[in-house]
């Protein structure tokens, strides 16, 4: 074992597990760590990212190119809402931009469809919910993490 690395603190069983995890001589993390615990969000942050490499008129018509400070919004939300979800839950979005060069994040599950854009200043949403013959929509702000959890567990359910 590498004298560098730190030892095992004891830990109570019933409450706690800790371990300490060695890179191999390369530096990449253990196979079986990276397979069972993914970092899913990376994916995202590349598609969010890639925003910045947007021209003007991307959409064919005249829509400005994405604006750099929603872009950074974005990917400030988005990695917050990855982390209150404790990644185990994360659905990929589909990540866009509007007609105003602000972004947008989508997620659909079976009936449900979750819309959110962000602005330099904030972040809005639109949840969608087809029922048979009848189509129920409702808009609002995210402004706190419960916000997040109330809008994922409905997505969800």
């Amino acid at each position: 074992m590498d004298a560098t690395l730190p030892k095992p603190q004891a830990s109570t069983p019933t409450t706690k597990v800790d371990y300490v995890v060695s890179r191999d001589v390369n530096g990449n993390e253990p196979e079986a760590l990276v397979k069972n615990f993914p970092n899913r969000f990376p994916e995202t942050e590349k598609k969010i990212f890639e925003l910045m490499t947007w021209p003007e008129g991307w959409d064919g018509y005249d829509a400005p190119k994405p604006n750099p400070v929603s872009v950074r919004h974005a990917r400030s939300w988005a990695e917050d809402l990855y982390r209150d979800l404790s990644a185990g839950l994360w659905i990929e979005p589909h990540v866009s931009a509007d007609e105003d060069g602000e972004v947008s994040f989508e997620w659909w599950k079976g009936r449900k469809k979750l819309t959110v854009y962000v602005t330099p200043t904030a972040v809005e949403y639109i949840k969608v919910d087809k029922t048979n013959s009848s189509l129920e929509m409702k808009d609002g702000s995210i402004e706190t993490p419960k916000d997040h959890l109330i809008l994922w567990n409905w997505l969800l359910s």
